[in-house]
């Protein structure tokens, strides 16, 4: 894959974080907003350039998703803590989800152009 292709893709993944990220800041979540998924979904397109490049056959990708369940556990457990009751799960699994996405759209070019 070319580098133009490359930042496209990567283009593509942070225009996506950016349409979530405007959602989530709608709705007025603590835990992540426009910032937090345009970086998520960096991430996860990194990650698998990355991945891809040095031939780590997934690893890198599943570490990325680890991590991200990672901090997602963190950043509930910090809102339950502050707010001293229970909250909805929709952020948490949009991040979950974004990250896989850009993953996803990463992983079909390459099949694609292979």
């Amino acid at each position: 894959m070319n580098d133009a292709k490359l930042f496209e893709q990567l283009g593509v993944s942070l225009l996506l974080g950016l349409l979530v990220g405007l959602q989530r800041e709608h709705v007025a979540t603590k835990m992540a907003g426009l910032r937090t998924f345009r970086l998520i979904t960096a991430l996860g397109t990194l990650a698998c350039i990355l991945d891809q490049s040095a031939a780590f056959h997934g690893i890198l990708v599943a570490a990325g998703l680890l991590a991200m369940a990672a901090m997602v556990v963190v950043g509930k457990i910090e809102e339950i803590r502050q707010e001293q009751g229970a909250t909805g799960l929709t952020t948490a699994v949009t991040a979950l989800l974004i990250y896989t996405l850009s993953v996803s759209q990463m992983v079909d070019q390459s099949i694609g152009s292979g």
